[in-house]
């Protein structure tokens, strides 16, 4: 059973466990902080993929789209929503890691295979997470096209008109992206990671930034038609269009767009997907890392001793 430790990695190069405990707390308050830096940090460039993603006739360019929203709102318009993000980015980045730490050690002690290993860890690690962020992630889209005022008249609104099942709208579509989003993307960082440096046990940004980069950009390139179809659902009716679920939203958008619609906003997507990784990992690695039992020992012995 997994309890309230678990085993950090020996160097990538044998991928097994070692003796060095690390808290589990320590995995889900790094993951949190990660989570809430990422996602404000990478906030405006997301508000501009959403703009490009919800037009039907995708004319506009990414400078164009920019334009568009600071000339209608002012800087303001690129950061609308973002506390509703805020408040669901930690608590799911939080499992995220947590449930990914825990299945990676379990599976990697029952398996020679680490990156099957890992992308398992990872598909499950997205399943447990998307529960909390999908609704906050409706209404930062809504506000991101600038229809609302306020997260809660948002929120509220949403629920009047469209009822509580419309929070999750796009969810399916959320998990059968970010399952398969989490098991390129972890194997990826791993592997990258894996490939650069034989010393996985110190905290160096410059390998976690080129790792999380790398991850980033494959998995946010391989996801990205199911990517489109989740703000199409997300943002129904206010893109001037309703869907029925996700195989009823690909089918319309393939008919009435072609194959055009599967790379729409993919050059924006993998850049935030790239930098977003890079703040991601790089935050996540730095904060297990201080928090560690080597640098905690200290601490705690001094506290012992009061």
């Amino acid at each position: 059973m997994y309890s309230l430790t678990t085993h950090a990695h020996a160097p990538p190069s044998s991928g097994k466990a070692t003796n060095n405990d690390e808290a589990i707390w320590v995995h889900l308050l790094s993951g949190a902080i990660a989570g809430i830096i990422e996602h404000c940090g990478m906030y405006p460039l997301d508000t501009v993929k959403t703009h490009l993603q919800a037009q039907r006739n995708g004319r506009d360019t990414m400078i164009g789209t920019i334009r568009k929203i600071y000339k209608g709102s002012g800087i303001r318009g690129m950061f609308r929503g973002i506390s509703a993000i805020a408040v669901g980015a930690g608590p799911a980045h939080a499992i995220y890691f947590g449930v990914y730490e825990l299945f990676k050690h379990q599976l990697t002690i029952k398996s020679d295979n680490d990156i099957l290993s890992q992308g398992i860890a990872g598909g499950l690690a997205s399943l447990s997470s998307e529960a909390f962020m999908v609704p906050m992630d409706v209404v930062k889209q809504r506000m991101q096209l600038g229809k609302y005022i306020g997260n809660i008249r948002c929120m509220k609104s949403i629920i009047m008109k469209e009822g509580w099942k419309a929070l999750y709208a796009g969810y399916t579509t959320t998990l059968v992206m970010g399952v398969p989003y989490s098991a390129v993307y972890f194997p990826l960082y791993e592997t990258t990671k894996k490939n650069i440096t034989s010393d996985s046990n110190n905290f160096n940004p410059i390998i976690h930034m080129i790792s999380g980069g790398v991850a980033g950009i494959g998995a946010a390139a391989f996801t990205n038609p199911l990517d489109v179809t989740k703000t199409r659902l997300q943002t129904r009716g206010i893109s001037g269009k309703f869907y029925a679920g996700l195989f009823n939203t690909m089918s319309t958008l393939y008919k009435e767009e072609g194959m055009g619609f599967a790379t729409r906003g993919i050059l924006p997507r993998m850049f935030f997907h790239a930098a977003s990784a890079c703040i991601c990992w790089t935050s996540y690695e730095y904060f297990k890392y201080i928090m560690g039992p080597e640098r905690m020992k200290p601490f705690e012995d001094d506290f012992m001793g009061i």
